[in-house]
C-alpha cells in the first residue's frame, strides 16, 4: 500500500517500529505506563502528520 502511494521507506520503517512498540508495551509486564504512553502518542502524532504531508504532496494536481 505505501509503495503504491510513493511513501518514503524511512516513514514506513517509523510506522512499523511504532506498531512494534505498541505491541511490546501492550504485553510488557511493569512497563512504564504514563510516560511511555505519552512518548508513543507523540511519536504516532509525528508519523501521522508526516504521512499526511507525504500523501498530500503526492496528489495529482488537476
Amino acid at each position: 500500500m505505501f509503495n503504491v502511494k510513493n511513501i518514503e521507506e524511512d516513514l514506513v520503517e517509523r510506522m512499523k517500529n511504532l506498531i512494534e512498540k505498541c505491541e511490546f508495551i501492550r504485553y510488557a509486564p511493569g512497563a512504564n505506563g504514563i510516560e511511555e504512553m505519552n512518548n508513543i502518542y507523540n511519536e504516532a502524532k509525528d508519523v501521522i502528520i508526516s504521512l499526511e504531508e507525504s500523501l498530500s504532496n503526492n496528489k495529482v494536481k488537476v
